[in-house]
């Protein structure tokens, strides 16, 4: 299994950690092929070698996931500022207007 080394990491946190970045591994949005050669390397890493994949794989699986929610997040803040304009240019208007009565009145 996986090489670990002296007051790092059991044999057990190895095998876990290889389940975990298998997991991540399976549902990334990579190739069979790819898939298939990061399982096959996994049991030659180093508990460090694992650990630095897993947070490049747990990274990269973040991102995947929630890209869908920054692209919608985007949206919302265009379609907020959009309507904060409008209600700028409405209330700009309406203050246009009250001061041309007011400068009317004063004639």
């Amino acid at each position: 299994m996986a090489k670990t080394n002296n007051n790092q990491a059991t044999e057990e946190e190895a095998i876990l950690l290889g389940r975990k970045l298998g997991l991540f591994i399976m549902s990334l949005n990579l190739t069979d092929d790819e898939k298939q050669g990061f399982v096959a390397v996994l049991p030659s890493l180093s508990y460090e070698q694992l650990q630095h994949l897993h947070n490049v794989f747990e990274d990269a699986y973040l991102r995947e996931k929630t890209s869908d929610l920054d692209r919608d997040f985007i949206a919302e803040l265009m379609q907020i500022k959009a309507d904060y304009n409008t209600q700028i240019k409405t209330a700009q208007a309406k203050m246009d207007k009250a001061l041309d009565e007011i400068a009317a009145q004063l004639k």
